[in-house]
C-alpha cells in the first residue's frame, strides 16, 4: 500500500524524521516548510493521498493552509493528520476536520497506525 504523502512542517529535523520514516515504510514523500509551499506542491506536484500538517509555521500556518485546502474541491478530500506539540490540541483543531491529531514527538507505531486509519477513511 505505497502512497504519496506530503509533510508540512517548518522544523527541519521533525520534517526530515517523519519523511524518512514514511520512506522506509515504502511511501513516496513530498515536503513543504509552510502552508504556502504546501499549496504550491498540491497545485504543481503529483497528487498526494495524505497530508501531515504542523500548525505553527511562518508565512502561512496550518490553520490558513487547511482553510484554503477545504475550500478547493480538488484538494478538499485529502486526509490531514495534524502534528502538534501542544497538549489537549484535539478540541482546538476540531474545526480543521483532521483525520487524526498526533502530538510531537510522534512514536513510530502511532504514526503507522494513523496512516492506515486515515487512508481507510478517505473517500474514493
Amino acid at each position: 500500500m505505497n502512497k504519496r504523502m506530503l509533510v508540512v512542517e517548518d522544523e527541519e529535523n521533525v520534517r526530515e524524521s517523519v519523511a524518512a520514516l514514511l520512506e522506509v515504510e515504502g511511501h513516496e514523500v513530498l515536503t513543504a516548510n509552510n502552508g504556502a509551499e504546501a499549496l504550491a506542491v498540491l497545485r504543481n506536484g503529483p497528487p498526494v493521498e495524505l497530508i501531515f500538517l504542523d500548525l505553527m509555521m511562518p508565512q502561512m500556518d496550518g490553520w490558513a493552509f487547511r482553510a484554503r485546502q477545504l475550500n478547493q474541491p480538488q484538494y478538499r478530500d485529502i486526509p490531514v493528520v495534524v502534528l502538534s506539540g501542544a497538549h489537549e490540541i484535539e478540541r482546538e483543531v476540531a474545526s480543521l476536520e483532521p483525520s487524526a491529531v498526533l502530538r510531537k514527538p510522534v512514536g513510530i507505531q502511532e504514526l503507522l497506525d494513523v496512516i492506515n486509519e486515515a487512508l481507510q477513511q478517505k473517500p474514493n
